[in-house]
């Protein structure tokens, strides 16, 4: 069934399901395939991006030497079925190898996100699911509204609380590699 969608001020129509292909075609950066269908995303605000931008610093200054810190926009095909899924972490840890490529089609080491008002439901439920189906092994789910820093890690196919940093403390995060800092600093 088609579908309008404004890609830069202009209406695109598509039809759905896409196909990879006719996804990657659109070249937008705030957008999402699910399932086969398009999702826009809204852009991100100030105290978002901030928070993106200084945990990325963190995430950069402690990483594995062999492996890169990448902020969204960057796609990520991932597969539900035969229908093509494209998430878009709002930062992935990954192989140096797939730091290079196009988009990445392999788990990153770490993918986090950052709730915004918009992403609650999308970023707790829906991106948890299918990070922990694609085989990601570690998630982080970063409220700036206590501040904190869920730490979740893949056990029997399914995502558990392994940690949390809060606001005001200065705490450690082991793995997937070790990090230290207060969740405090990534507020505007």
């Amino acid at each position: 069934m088609p579908t309008n969608i404004m890609v830069m001020g202009q209406t695109v129509v598509v039809r759905e399901p896409m196909s990879l292909e006719e996804f990657f075609a659109l070249d937008v950066e705030l957008i999402e395939l699910v399932d086969g269908q398009p999702v826009l995303l809204s852009a991100a605000t100030g105290p978002h991006q901030h928070a993106v931008l200084r945990l990325a610093r963190i995430l950069d200054d402690n990483r594995p030497a062999d492996h890169r810190v990448l902020p969204s926009p960057i796609d990520w095909v991932l597969w539900s079925g035969d229908r093509p899924t494209v998430r878009q972490p709002d930062l992935a840890v990954v192989a140096v190898e797939e730091a290079r490529e196009k988009r990445l089609t392999r788990p990153p080491l770490l993918a986090v996100e950052v709730l915004s008002v918009s992403s609650v439901e999308r970023d707790l439920v829906a991106k948890r699911r299918d990070y922990a189906r694609a085989g990601c092994e570690h998630y982080w789910i970063v409220n700036l509204a206590v501040p904190e820093v869920v730490v979740l890690a893949m056990h029997e196919g399914a995502y558990v609380e392994v940690g949390r940093l809060i606001g005001g403390k200065t705490g450690t995060i082991s793995a997937p590699f070790k990090v230290i800092f207060d969740p405090s600093i990534l507020l505007v």
